[in-house]
């Protein structure tokens, strides 16, 4: 779901409320609140990446702070606020755009298929929670996305060119992930979930997604490997509800 549908949901519901509240019906506003507050969670963890979706997600809070506080949103200080953000945010986006690394630009261009510029792509990597890394032939890490860098607790400086089973361990790199990288060096794009005992996350549901980085000779140079964490538990509550109503 893209943010605009999220933020319109959000509206809808407040207009629901508004009239649940005139009624007394205090099982309506409970399931709208309910709802109400994931979809402000969800709007606030949007990862807003063009200055559109961060200008909605701005101006959401902004409008839902000056209906908290009785403030119209045209006199100060909200309306200086509106100013600074219009202002500053094309500088702020400029200024959070990090360094473009090769790596980082060769994953880019490969998962874009080329329908994007190169900043702009590595931005959407470097500046999201997205965990990707790229493994050469030698099983070292050529790159690795901030977001994997800080589920492992490490420096990404540290990380790069570090040898796989020394970061995954040596049981896990034996027994299950050296196989699945021979397969995708071999050409195969692979994708498997496995359960993850962490100190820092507890245990977690992993899904591991592989796919051939080619040189400019088309032989496999490399893997570039996507992490994501299965959360079963993040659902929209409600729907969730309706969907099991008995």
């Amino acid at each position: 779901m893209n943010l605009s549908a999220l933020i319109g949901d959000y509206q809808i519901c407040a207009s629901r409320l508004f009239a649940a509240i005139e009624a007394e019906d205090l099982a309506v506003i409970r399931e709208l609140d309910i709802r109400m507050s994931w979809l402000r969670d969800t709007i606030r963890d949007f990862p807003a990446i063009s200055e559109n979706d961060r200008r909605r997600q701005i101006e959401f809070f902004v409008d839902l702070l000056s209906d908290t506080t009785d403030q119209n949103r045209d006199v100060p200080p909200l309306s200086d606020l509106r100013v600074v953000i219009d202002r500053n945010i094309t500088g702020f986006a400029r200024a959070r755009t990090p360094p473009l690394r090769d790596q980082a630009e060769a994953i880019a261009s490969q998962l874009a298929h080329n329908t994007l510029p190169d900043e702009h792509a590595v931005a959407a990597i470097e500046m999201s929670n997205l965990r990707i890394s790229v493994i050469g032939r030698d099983m070292r890490y050529r790159y690795t996305s901030p977001a994997n860098a800080r589920f492992h607790g490490m420096a990404i400086e540290d990380i790069e060119g570090m040898h796989m089973r020394d970061l995954i361990g040596r049981e896990r790199y034996d027994r299950r992930a050296k196989a699945y990288f021979e397969r995708c060096f071999a050409g195969e794009d692979l994708s498997y979930c496995y359960y993850l005992d962490t100190e820092r996350h507890g245990r977690v549901l992993q899904e591991c997604r592989m796919i051939p980085q080619y040189g400019p000779d088309g032989e496999a140079t490399g893997a570039i490997v996507m992490m994501r964490e299965i959360d079963t538990g993040h659902i929209d509550p409600v729907r969730s509800a309706e969907d099991n109503r008995v």
